[in-house]
């Protein structure tokens, strides 16, 4: 009877022992823990930090797989290269960028390199040739703005994301690529949604752009 009650005993120690770290582990993976503020801003309710959801044109070029922070509905991560009180990510697809953080325009990145994506997301190659990265900010920049309706489907769709490693942010627009007057013809556009830009790209960006598809 008491190698019985001992028998139980120890097995009741070790489904406390196996829950005490299942809790711990569970909380390891949450992080700081985050709210919103009264105006509903995402808040780490550890630091006091407020985030701001950025334009769907900038993005994290890579997160770190632990988990940072979370929430009731979202996880956060941090960005490799960038100071987590300054920029996260949420699961939920949004790059977070604290409010003392001013968002840098194109203009005032270091654009290093851009990457090519294609229409699955799967990075295709990237352009590095200084000439080429100056060309395509100033054209995407500084180009006639086109009325972009979206009734006219891409025969082609790619993503360029000129990238920032020193921030670890880059910014992303829409490669398209349309048919043009004659059948043979193809006219080329760079797009992106939030900042409302819709212009041509210029003969050294596509023959860039086409030297890396073309390595598929």
């Amino acid at each position: 009877m008491k190698q019985i009650q001992a028998k139980h005993r120890f097995l009741a120690l070790s489904l406390v022992a196996v829950l005490l770290l299942s809790f711990l582990i569970s909380c390891s993976k949450k992080g700081d823990r985050f709210g919103t503020d009264e105006q509903g801003r995402t808040m780490n309710e550890k630091t006091g930090v407020v985030y701001q959801i950025a334009p769907d044109c900038y993005a994290p070029i890579q997160v770190e797989e632990d988990v940072y922070g979370s929430s009731a509905s979202n996880v956060y991560h941090a960005i490799v290269g960038a100071d987590p009180t300054d920029w996260l990510y949420g699961e939920l697809g949004m790059l977070l960028y604290a409010e003392d953080v001013v968002l840098p325009s194109l203009n005032q990145m270091k654009i290093d390199r851009i990457g090519v994506y294609d229409s699955s997301d799967s990075r295709l190659g990237e352009l590095t040739d200084t000439a080429v990265i100056e060309n395509a900010v100033s054209g995407y920049l500084e180009g006639e703005n086109h009325p972009y309706s979206g009734l006219i489907s891409p025969l082609a769709h790619y993503t360029l994301r000129f990238e920032d490693s020193s921030l670890g942010i880059c910014y992303v627009v829409n490669y398209l690529e349309y048919a043009g007057e004659s059948e043979e013809e193809r006219v080329f556009y760079l797009y992106c949604r939030s900042a409302q830009r819709f212009v041509p790209v210029s003969d050294s960006l596509r023959n860039a752009v086409e030297s890396v598809i073309g390595a598929e």
